[in-house]
């Protein structure tokens, strides 16, 4: 039968900062990020885009105080239940019954929720970032992304391309409209970002996917994941993430459905898309 794996990595982070008020980057590798390497080293990989040398510098200038504190108060107030009761609804419309693992881990207020290629497939929730978040978005957003991990393994290549990633996330950000019957005009909300920074992106779309366009078969780096896949309320507004929602609106205006367009290949869905153009 198959089944999900639940882990939650509090209690460990908790008494190793207990102990003395301060987390080295030695102990923390040692107690912490062996215990959950897998996890870690795909982070590493397709996210951070480095080594574990460049992350544990984080670990000596992190407030592991505040994350701790942040991240207990999600317990206390039933994310774990409520999230997992999400992934069990995500899993029912994308008729996907696979093994797969669920990671509750703290780690350093970067990333509040990702699925990431691996021999079995997972998710990962930030504990220290879940009481700040939209978790009725983030997770069919990252279910979904397991989901294609699951089928198609895009991610398990160094040589992963600006139009596997767009597509990556455009799909899984329908996805999470679609999941909540979210008015379209709303899509700022399944992007994380203020409404007036996505028509920022709406009045600019021509260009922006013009941009887009001549980066498809780039290969992916943190320079190309900063400019494209981040926000910082300026220039970075996920540029990348609305092209590729975009691109799947289109196609599901078209007729296409979502459910299918989950399970399709980045090449397949740009082939569908520019055929239409």
């Amino acid at each position: 039968m198959k089944c999900m794996s639940v882990y939650v990595g509090f209690e460990e982070l908790k008494n190793l900062y207990d102990e003395d008020k301060k987390i080295t980057k030695e102990i923390w590798k040692e107690k912490y990020y062996l215990k959950y390497k897998k996890v870690f080293d795909a982070m590493l990989k397709y996210l951070y885009f480095t080594d574990l040398d460049n992350l544990l510098i984080y670990v000596e200038t992190t407030d592991f105080d505040k994350l701790i504190k942040n991240s207990e108060e999600a317990i206390k107030n039933g994310y774990i239940s409520k999230i997992l009761s999400l992934i069990d609804r995500a899993k029912e419309i994308l008729n996907f019954n696979e093994d797969f693992d669920v990671y509750f881990l703290i780690g350093f207020n970067h990333i509040d929720g990702t699925s990431l290629m691996s021999d079995k497939p997972f998710l990962y929730f930030g504990l220290e970032r879940l009481i700040d978040e939209n978790i009725n978005i983030l997770v069919p957003h990252e279910f979904n992304h397991l989901v294609r991990n699951f089928r198609y393994k895009e991610f398990d290549t160094k040589k992963l391309k600006f139009k596997d990633y767009m597509i990556y996330e455009g799909v899984a950000t329908y996805f999470s409209i679609y999941f909540l019957d979210i008015n379209p005009k709303n899509e700022a909300m399944a992007l994380f970002i203020p409404q007036e920074k996505f028509e920022i992106l709406n009045k600019n779309e021509d260009e922006i996917k013009k941009d887009i366009i001549n980066l498809l078969n780039i290969e992916m780096d943190n320079q190309i994941m900063m400019n494209y896949f981040t926000y910082d309320g300026d220039k970075k507004l996920k540029q990348g993430y609305y092209i590729g929602l975009k691109i799947i609106e289109e196609l599901v205006s078209l007729g296409n459905n979502i459910i299918e367009l989950t399970y399709m290949n980045s090449d397949d869905i740009l082939n569908l898309y520019f055929k239409n153009q």
